[in-house]
């Protein structure tokens, strides 16, 4: 099933969508950055790209059920379970996600020479689109993929208001702990963006079980 998943995404528009905001995130990111080498610089254009990531996750969501759709009607719940098959390409793209959030901010950060201050922002964006990715599986298996996009607007309002430092002890609001670990890393805001996690795999992995895929809309 893994292999399934993996050749899925292989022949998708999610990598070449994926592949591209990479390269448009490092390229400018970088050239930015390379001209204005100072930490409220460096976090101000993490927090930028962050705005970015709710829709992004979005649209990979919809792609993603989109195509199971077209492939004969989720053809492969009829061989595997619905859970397994739902909790496999959750995993599959929440690694996936790493590349264009942990991964491009510590390249970033290492060639600007502040690879301690990558370390903290590729954490805390790595954190925000896990947390994105399995809230909008969760909200495309009980809706669906126009209130997933609509949903994603409400997530950059609250990101913004994170980023202004209104949501430090907003527990409610799980896009906002990774954004106040970006402005202040300590490791309570690492343990409740994972309590989060936690959570939204939980509610995830019960509505995968509850919700036949051939009914989503």
């Amino acid at each position: 099933m893994i292999r399934s998943e993996l050749l899925k995404l292989k022949s998708s528009p999610t990598i070449y969508l994926l592949v591209s905001f990479t390269i448009f995130e490092i390229a400018s990111a970088y050239g930015y950055l390379y001209w204005h080498r100072n930490l409220l610089t460096y976090k101000n254009v993490v927090l930028v790209f962050a705005l970015a990531y709710p829709s992004l996750i979005s649209v990979v969501t919809n792609i993603c059920f989109e195509q199971e759709r077209e492939a004969n009607n989720f053809q492969e719940v009829r061989k595997y379970s619905q859970v397994k098959l739902l909790t496999i390409k959750t995993l599959i793209l929440d690694l996936l996600l790493w590349w264009i959030s942990f991964f491009v901010w510590w390249i970033i950060s290492y060639s600007i020479a502040q690879v301690k201050l990558g370390i903290i922002s590729g954490i805390a964006m790595w954190l925000l689109i896990v947390l994105l990715n399995h809230s909008h599986m969760f909200l495309y298996m009980v809706t669906n993929k126009y209130i997933n996009l609509v949903f994603s607007l409400v997530e950059i309002l609250f990101i913004i208001f994170a980023s202004n430092k209104t949501l430090m002890s907003a527990y409610w609001c799980f896009v906002a702990w990774p954004i106040n670990y970006l402005i202040h890393a300590d490791n309570s805001k690492l343990y409740f963006s994972t309590m989060w996690i936690l959570i939204l795999t939980i509610l995830d992995y019960f509505i995968f079980r509850s919700i036949e895929l051939e009914r989503i809309d």
